[in-house]
């Protein structure tokens, strides 16, 4: 009877999850999905191995071959498509939840057909979640935390010494291999056994300590092979320039609690911060300082009354904090000047849901039937609230226009926040909205950069050349010559411009008023990186050159727009059509030979 109530509760709880997370199918590919996947020809078409341990962003040494390889296989069997993308990372979600009302299940707790369901229930729904779910680049969260959890399982149902070592070992070795917050797996094995091991009481009991030995044993083995393997490919274990994060002791003590104090924020009043963004001032100084360290002295009280009181509930909670450390910046750590993301919550949640659902049984069980079934009529209310913040934050992840119109409503004073809002809104022909946020946003080197943008979106490209020509000249004043390159000395990390995309806009103006030579000269600074900027390159040289007459220059280079659009998804094909249009009416009053040689190669392509 209670094994069908308990597979009955699991459904309707994945019920849930999937008609939370429905609208993903339509969702595009955001925010960092472009660069990582969308413009990655070695993710798409690359050798595998190449693809699989080459750095997730550049600069950095994240070794995460697990998830690298699960994009090249989705890639390469299925092609780029961002509805299969976010289904998978819906499935990845779906059997986390599963994972953890199994683990619960396992502990044998009191109630155990509804003290499983009540945490997967509030794993599967909290909002903190929406961000690795939604955002197709969330899978390396998903994954860890999948593998993590499936090394908790085997830890309960693979009993033999030797093999229970092996197995769980083997599932670390896994989640190391999908991100590095798989070093805080032992927590997970520390607090299964402490329920396992408790006594009716619900106190811990540190005889069962013994009875992981093994798997102690498994995951030491495999944490070592771990780095031997990561050492071949980053010998270098941190990224170059980490040094200058380094803080002196209390301010880093004093940031490493302002980064508690958020996640638990996240965790238990999600409401009030759901955003991709957290911007924070790291400068900690006066009141700011001193409640830093007030909310790291409370959690480490925290932490030690969990440890000698011996609650199993605390014992949870405490993990859960200590599963944070990675993303607490004792280590020095850069996500963007952000003080945290909700995602990396993606695995140390379980332990705060684990913690809340033992607490609240316990509770519970001690209420009479009357108030008993108040306290679960509010839980319900409580998961309903939860389960409509989640869909309202849901929504944003459908677009980058969303996104950024969302984030930009609630950090409208972060740089970073504007330039991704600017830049948004000018991709998708929003040129209003852009100005609104232009005429707002401090002026820094890059400002003349995106006014340029501007006025191209709205055709004034002699407007667009004469506010970009100021800005490099601008910038090219502050110059100077090091071993041969030039190097910009700028004041802010903000400030540093991409140079190709300045001039790669400059010649694309120039090309639109029919100025060729001046296009072409700009188009020297103009370099190719991924794909996508490749294929740009080759489109305004395949321009540049018709409009010279060079006409096999032109034909080179356009048969390179051919082969590298074919390696794009449909979806970021565009480049064959924009030089249909630019022939077309190029050649609207007369069709000279030029005219008649570029359709013909144009007809010709396709064909």
């Amino acid at each position: 009877m209670r094994n069908g109530l308990s597979v009955f509760l699991l459904l309707l709880c994945l019920l849930s999850v999937c008609l939370l997370y429905w609208p993903v199918f339509g969702f595009e590919y955001v925010w960092d999905d472009v660069s990582l996947f969308l413009n990655s020809a070695t993710l798409r078409a690359g050798d595998f191995e190449s693809a699989v341990t080459q750095p997730v962003l550049p600069d950095t040494t994240y070794f995460r071959p697990l998830v690298m390889a699960s994009y090249w296989l989705e890639f390469n069997l299925f092609g780029v498509d961002a509805g299969l993308s976010h289904a998978l990372n819906l499935c990845i979600h779906l059997l986390n939840t599963v994972l953890l009302f199994s683990l619960v299940y396992l502990l044998r707790r009191p109630h155990s057909a509804w003290l499983p369901a009540l945490v997967a229930a509030f794993y599967g729904l909290h909002p903190a979640l929406v961000e690795p779910v939604a955002w197709v680049a969330g899978r390396f969260d998903l994954l860890v935390t999948f593998f993590c959890f499936l090394g908790g399982v085997a830890y309960f149902l693979v009993r033999a010494g030797f093999v229970q070592g092996f197995v769980v070992g083997g599932l670390f070795f896994m989640a190391a291999l999908s991100k590095e917050m798989a070093i805080v797996f032992p927590l997970l094995l520390v607090v299964l056994n402490a329920f396992r091991f408790s006594d009716s009481g619900g106190r811990v009991s540190f005889v069962g300590l013994w009875e992981l030995r093994f798997s102690a044993a498994g995951v030491l083995f495999f944490g070592c092979l771990y780095l031997m393997l990561r050492y071949m490919y980053f010998p270098r274990m941190v990224h170059s320039g980490v040094e200058s994060m380094l803080l002196p002791f209390f301010q880093t003590i004093s940031l490493s609690g302002h980064a508690f104090a958020f996640y638990l924020e996240q965790i238990v009043w999600p409401f009030s911060a759901l955003s991709p963004m957290h911007p924070f001032d790291f400068l900690l100084e006066g009141a700011r300082y001193y409640l830093g360290l007030a909310y790291f002295a409370g959690l480490v009280v925290f932490v030690l009354l969990a440890f000698f009181s011996r609650w199993v509930w605390m014992w949870a909670a405490a993990a859960g904090f200590l599963a944070l450390l990675p993303v607490s910046y004792l280590l020095p750590i850069s996500i963007s000047e952000n003080l945290g993301h909700a995602r990396f919550l993606a695995f140390p949640l379980s332990f705060f849901v684990l913690a809340l659902g033992v607490l609240v049984f316990d509770f519970l069980s001690k209420l009479g039937s009357g108030l008993r079934y108040l306290g679960s009529g509010a839980l319900l209310l409580l998961l309903l609230y939860f389960s409509v913040n989640s869909s309202v934050y849901l929504s944003i992840w459908r677009s980058n226009y969303s996104l950024w119109s969302w984030t930009y409503h609630y950090n409208s004073n972060s740089l970073m926040v504007i330039d991704s809002y600017i830049s948004s809104m000018l991709s998708y022909g929003d040129a209003a909205s852009a100005r609104a946020a232009l005429e707002r946003r401090p002026e820094t080197l890059e400002t003349p950069f995106f006014w340029a943008r501007y006025h191209f979106l709205r055709g004034d490209y002699k407007k667009a050349i004469l506010v970009m020509e100021s800005g490099l000249e601008a910038l090219y004043a502050r110059a100077r010559v090091s071993d041969g390159a030039i190097v910009m000395d700028l004041e802010r990390s903000n400030d540093l411009v991409d140079l190709s995309l300045m001039h790669a806009v400059l010649a694309e103006s120039y090309i639109n008023i029919g100025m060729y030579d001046a296009a072409q000269k700009n188009m020297r600074w103009v370099s190719g990186g991924d794909t996508s900027s490749s294929l740009k390159v080759a489109l305004l040289n395949s321009k540049i050159y018709w409009g010279l007459g060079d006409m096999s220059s032109f034909e080179r280079e356009f048969q390179k727009v051919i082969r590298l659009e074919g390696s794009l998804p449909e979806s970021a094909q565009y480049a064959q059509k924009s030089m249909g249009s630019f022939i077309s009416e190029a050649c609207t009053n007369a069709v000279d030979e030029h005219c008649r040689f570029a359709l013909d190669v144009l007809e010709h392509a396709s064909e």
